[in-house]
C-alpha cells in the first residue's frame, strides 16, 4: 500500500492471445511510460497458437532490464476473462491497469492516471479515452462517455449510488460514462471485494472482462472518467469487439457474420452480469436502492434477450428467424423487427442492397 506522499504504484496487466505481430510494440509502449512511481508489468500469454510467447520472451530479454516484469504462460486457453484473472491475481500495487496485447499505450498514460488519483482519491475506477487506428490510419476517438468527444466534460465523477444507477441505466444524463476496456484502471479494493471473474463459471467461460469489471465498479464505488487519451486502440480483423471493414460487398458480408459471432460473446457477458447481480444482492456488495437493482435486472435481461435474438442470425432458418422476431420484438432493448425484417432476405441479396444504399447495415 502506498502512502499519501508517494506516487501510486500501478500494475499493468497485459493479456495476449495470438498477437504475435503486435506484441513487441505493445510491450515497448508499456516500458516507455513517463512515470516516476512504482510500475509492475504482468504479461499473460493465453496459450496462443502462434509465436506470441516467443515474441514476449524475446522482447523482455532485449528491453526488460531494470523493469519489474513477470511473464505468465497459461497451459491452456482460458479466454480473456480467465487470462485477466491470472494477471490480476499477480498484481501487487493498488491500481491495476488493463492492457490489450495489440494496443499502443501513450507514454503519459500512467502519469495522467496518477494525476487523476491525486485529485479524486475516492475513485475506484478511472476510465480515460482512446484513439482508434488501423493500417489505413487514425479512426475516431472512443470517448470515456457517450456523446461528442469535443463537447464532453473534461472529467466526470460519479460518486453516489443514485448517480451511478442513473448513469448505468441510461437515465437523466446527457453524457453517460461508458468505459472502453483498453483505457480502464481499477483500484485493487474492487478485486478484494469481488474476487476473480470466473468465481462461479467454469474455466474457459467466454465473456467481455472489461464490461464485467465496469458493472462491478458501478455497483460499488465512485468512478471517474476523463477525456485524456490513454492509448491507441488497434482495430484489425481479430479484435474481440471491433474490426476494420470496408463498405465493399465482401465487407458487408464479413460484418454481418462477425456481428453474429459477437452476439455469442454478449450472451456470455450478460449471463455473467446477471450472476454478479445476484452476488451484489446476496453479499451486500452494492448500495443501490432495491428499485434500481430491480430495474438493473430488467435492463440486463433485455440485453441478454436481444443478444439471443441476433446471435447466429444467418445460420438460422426462416422459421427460426420469424420465431425470434415474434418472441423478442417487445422485450429486447433493440427493435428486432426493424433489425431482423431486412435480414429475412438471403445474405448475398441483403449485402447487395446495403452496398447500393437501399438498406442500412445497422439499425
Amino acid at each position: 500500500m502506498e502512502t499519501a506522499t508517494t506516487q501510486p504504484g500501478m500494475s499493468l496487466v497485459m493479456t495476449c492471445y495470438n498477437t504475435a505481430p503486435y506484441a513487441e510494440a505493445a510491450i515497448l509502449s508499456c516500458l516507455r511510460q513517463e512515470y516516476g512511481g512504482p510500475l509492475q508489468f504482468v504479461l499473460v500469454n493465453d496459450a496462443s497458437t502462434d509465436n506470441t510467447l516467443e515474441v514476449i520472451r524475446a522482447t523482455v530479454a532485449t528491453h526488460g532490464a531494470g523493469h519489474d516484469i513477470e511473464v505468465v504462460n497459461l497451459p491452456q486457453n482460458s479466454g480473456v476473462a480467465g487470462a485477466t484473472d491470472a494477471g490480476w491475481a499477480r498484481a501487487r500495487y493498488d491500481w491495476i491497469i488493463m492492457i490489450d496485447g495489440d494496443d499502443i499505450q501513450l507514454p503519459e498514460r500512467c502519469r495522467h492516471t496518477a494525476e487523476l488519483i491525486s485529485r479524486y482519491p475516492e475513485a475506484r475506477m478511472i476510465t480515460l479515452s482512446a484513439q482508434k487506428f488501423c493500417a489505413e490510419g487514425d479512426l475516431d476517438i472512443q470517448s470515456y462517455c457517450t456523446g461528442d468527444y469535443e463537447t464532453a466534460p473534461e472529467e466526470m465523477l460519479l460518486s453516489t449510488p443514485q448517480e451511478l444507477a442513473d448513469n448505468y441505466l441510461h437515465r437523466n444524463a446527457r453524457y453517460r460514462m461508458n468505459g472502453f476496456g483498453c483505457s480502464m484502471a481499477f483500484h485493487r479494493s474492487l478485486y478484494e471485494s469481488w474476487g476473480p471473474l470466473l468465481k462461479e463459471e467454469k474455466p474457459g467461460a467466454r465473456f467481455l472482462q472489461d464490461t464485467a469489471w465496469e458493472m462491478r465498479a458501478m455497483l460499488s464505488a465512485p468512478v471517474l472518467g476523463s477525456r485524456k487519451l490513454a492509448c491507441r486502440y488497434r482495430v484489425h480483423g481479430q479484435n474481440a469487439v471491433s474490426r476494420w471493414l470496408t463498405t465493399s460487398y465482401k465487407g458487408v458480408i464479413q460484418a454481418e457474420l462477425f456481428f453474429g459471432k459477437m452476439m455469442q460473446f454478449r450472451i456470455g457477458t450478460f449471463t455473467h452480469l446477471l450472476l454478479d447481480w445476484h452476488r451484489a444482492q446476496n453479499e451486500k456488495l452494492t448500495h443501490w436502492s432495491e428499485a434500481d437493482m430491480q430495474e438493473l435486472h430488467a435492463f440486463l435481461t433485455r440485453k441478454l434477450n436481444g443478444s439471443y435474438a441476433c446471435g447466429n442470425w444467418w445460420q438460422a432458418g426462416l422459421a427460426e428467424k420469424l420465431r425470434r422476431i415474434r418472441k423478442y420484438r417487445f422485450i429486447s432493448d433493440i427493435t428486432v423487427l426493424r433489425w431482423g425484417a431486412p435480414r429475412l432476405l438471403p445474405l448475398w441479396l441483403f449485402a447487395a442492397l446495403v452496398k447500393l444504399g437501399l438498406i442500412k447495415q445497422k439499425g
